[in-house]
């Protein structure tokens, strides 16, 4: 049977966040009994009003230049305003060129998250506030903070997982317990084999498979880091821990392993994605899409592709892409078009232009994939309509719509 993120309904995946090819961690420190009875609050504080964007750019604006500056600026909007224009003064920065792209934003959202849970409560409301910006960066950091005050994973899970709003795409629910398994990581130093066991005691499959992912997402960055635990990663075998962990579990060690396989080939994309022709057959494609992630993720491309800054974006991609072996560029530009609607949801400019470069054999699958991410990100199927039909050349629409479930 398929794991949730397995199947095409699901096949939640998210990128690796690098800066400049090092991973940026936040630390963690367990709280004690008396903390987490004093901190946590599940009542609902509604945040100071704040007008207009601009109005708050106006009365707020920073001189901010580096990482830990902004972590503060934007902790301190978060703690008056709440979360919401905290996150739109993160993309307006960046739109304006003030926070290069580079710069960890999914992390910035993380620390957004975290001041949302501890202002104003522990709930279904506040958590709402977060929004699905920055691939769910703020819902994972408001998890993080609850998992440290809270007796369990499971207590945790349920104050927050197990509230959501049943109309929401099942993504969601997904993502949240992706957020989960971050924080099991966390809270058990990095020790692999004993996060992903208790995810096992989760209540489903979905909540199960998404605490996997988030686990083993955070098991590459202490690797990384040099902070994982012993005999997980190895200096000998590129796959490793992937390709000898429980078969239940490989999907999600594989999909999360492109950053140590970068690491492990100093970044030489032909050589890492090569690698994943040795993997489990079931696997194979998991471990090359991993690496497709990584090719419409801006941070990453002067890293793994010389000159990549006298390219447009969408060429520097598909330039990575075609290093990749032939048999796997489908795989490539699979993982490629996942990263792109996970982080850009219904604004389809950028994938637009990621596969109007596609080459002849792979044209049709770039749109079908597109359109079967739209529907991770809305149950609506006149919005899907509408954006693939705004977004995909006449040519393509139709695969565009058939990937989405849409006949016309």
């Amino acid at each position: 049977m398929q794991s949730f993120s397995e199947s095409w309904q699901g096949r939640v995946v998210l990128l690796l966040l690098l800066v400049g090819g090092a991973f940026l961690i936040f630390s963690y420190s367990s709280p004690s009994s008396s903390e987490k009875d004093h901190k946590l609050s599940r009542d609902f504080t509604q945040p100071k009003s704040y007008g207009s964007l601009d109005d708050l750019m106006h009365a707020k604006d920073t001189d901010c230049i580096d990482l830990n500056c902004f972590d503060d600026y934007f902790s301190d909007i978060t703690q008056e305003y709440g979360p919401e224009p905290a996150l739109l003064l993160l993309t307006r920065y960046q739109e304006t060129g003030k926070i290069a792209r580079s710069l960890d934003d999914h992390q910035l959202a993380h620390r957004i998250g975290r001041k949302t849970a501890e202002m104003f409560g522990v709930n279904p409301q506040a958590f709402d506030l977060c929004g699905t910006s920055f691939n769910y960066g703020c819902q994972h950091g408001f998890f993080e903070y609850v998992l440290g005050h809270t007796d369990t994973t499971k207590d945790a899970a349920t104050l927050i997982c197990e509230s959501i709003d049943g109309s929401k795409p099942p993504k969601s629910r997904f993502y949240c317990y992706h957020g989960v398994g971050h924080g099991v990581m966390m809270a058990r130093a990095n020790d692999i084999f004993e996060s992903v066991r208790e995810c096992d005691t989760l209540v489903d499959a979905t909540a199960q498979d998404g605490c996997w992912q988030g686990a083993f997402m955070e098991n590459v960055n202490a690797g990384m880091k040099g902070e994982s635990k012993s005999n997980v990663f190895s200096e000998t075998d590129p796959l490793a821990p992937c390709n000898k962990v429980e078969e239940k579990y490989r999907h999600e060690c594989f999909i999360n392993h492109a950053g140590w396989l970068m690491r492990f080939f100093s970044n030489d994309t032909a050589k890492a994605s090569a690698a994943c022709l040795k993997a489990p057959e079931a696997n194979r494609s998991a471990c090359a899409q991993s690496i497709g992630l990584m090719v419409t993720n801006p941070s990453w491309h002067s890293s793994l592709l010389p000159n990549a800054g006298a390219k447009s974006f969408e060429d520097a991609s598909w330039a990575i892409c075609n290093m990749f072996p032939k048999e796997l560029r489908r795989e490539c530009m699979i993982g490629a078009v996942d990263n792109l609607v996970n982080f850009d949801e219904l604004k389809g400019a950028r994938v637009g232009a990621f596969c109007e470069r596609a080459p002849a054999n792979l044209a049709d699958e770039c749109w079908r994939v597109f359109g079967s991410n739209l529907t991770r990100q809305t149950t609506d199927q006149g919005i899907i309509r509408t954006i693939c039909l705004n977004t995909a050349p006449s040519a393509y629409q139709h695969m565009c719509l058939n990937g989405a479930g849409i006949h016309q």
